[in-house]
């Protein structure tokens, strides 16, 4: 994909509403199973993806197990390619997937995206070739996102139906079988603008992490208890690292949350303080997590 592209985001974009009548401050996220396992995979992807939860397929590309019943999978002509392609996968790929999904609630069957529209989800300001190149790279994982499926028993369908008038890195899309009937019925859960304005870059901070903490967060069953350990290993955040690296891992999420916190998003309480000795990560990482949305918009 070449080297990252230099941006200029900001906490606040400009309001957008492009269906009229739903407030601009939010996105809207289906609340099906394989949206949350969709978003969840492409949180793990990236160029540590088989050390996340994706394996090879034998007949090619990619798979991760979800949860529960049903897989997401990557179509490749190899497991060569699917690699290629996980690697090329970031939390730009998750603002495109966000971006895509909102789409979806316009009450049209088919409808149409483009790199121009995630940018503006974003609030990106710049012009010229820097915009060119950095429209490339966000058509580049709007493709990646067409080759993503559905697997929950006998084969796999799209999770997006890509329709055959695409052209000029437009992409005409509609609820694939596993997303359409919440798509219809208009089973959701709202995600502030401010996530996907976030920086996607991991050295930028910590926007990225705290842009998946968001979006982990907003698709949880909030019935169900939540441990620090399943919250990172959604989000793709909890490798095999051991000591140190997982120590590290531990204040990349204080931190995160913090951010969330000062953006007025959610307050997240997780983990008691425990003195650093050794075996303290492991315990931290079963504590539990409690979270209070604060006001947002929408």
């Amino acid at each position: 994909m070449g080297t990252e592209v230099g941006s200029s985001f900001h906490d606040q974009p400009a309001p957008l509403d492009p269906r009229g009548g739903r407030s601009a401050a939010a996105l809207w996220l289906p609340r099906a199973p394989a949206a949350a396992q969709l978003m969840s995979a492409v949180m793990c992807a990236g160029p540590e993806a088989f050390a996340r939860g994706w394996r090879p397929c034998p007949e090619g590309g990619a798979f991760r197990l979800g949860p529960g019943r049903g897989m997401i999978i990557l179509r490749a002509e190899d497991e060569r390619q699917a690699r290629e392609l996980l690697s090329t996968m970031s939390a730009l790929t998750l603002d495109a997937l966000l971006v895509a999904l909102d789409l979806l609630n316009s009450g049209r069957r088919w409808v149409a995206i483009d790199a121009a529209d995630v940018l503006a989800a974003k609030g990106y300001r710049r012009w010229g070739e820097e915009r060119s190149a950095f429209e490339r790279k966000v058509a580049a994982n709007l493709a990646v996102l067409s080759r993503l499926c559905w697997r929950a028993s006998g084969g796999a369908q799209p999770l997006l139906e890509m329709s055959p008038q695409n052209h000029d890195a437009v992409f005409v899309f509609s609820a694939g079988p596993a997303l359409r009937r919440s798509v219809r019925r208009g089973e959701g859960c709202s995600l502030a603008r401010t996530v996907v304005a976030l920086d996607h870059r991991h050295n930028r901070g910590s926007d990225a992490l705290a842009k998946k903490l968001a979006v982990a967060l907003a698709l949880r069953e909030t019935s169900a208890p939540l441990r620090s350990r399943d919250l990172l290993v959604s989000m793709g955040e909890l490798g095999g690292g051991r000591g140190a690296r997982q120590g590290r891992v531990v204040d990349r999420l204080l931190c995160a949350a913090g951010r969330l916190r000062d953006l007025n998003l959610y307050h997240v309480e997780i983990g008691p303080v425990l003195a650093r000795r050794k075996g303290w990560v492991g315990k931290w990482l079963q504590s539990p997590v409690v979270v209070r949305p604060l006001p947002v918009a929408g």
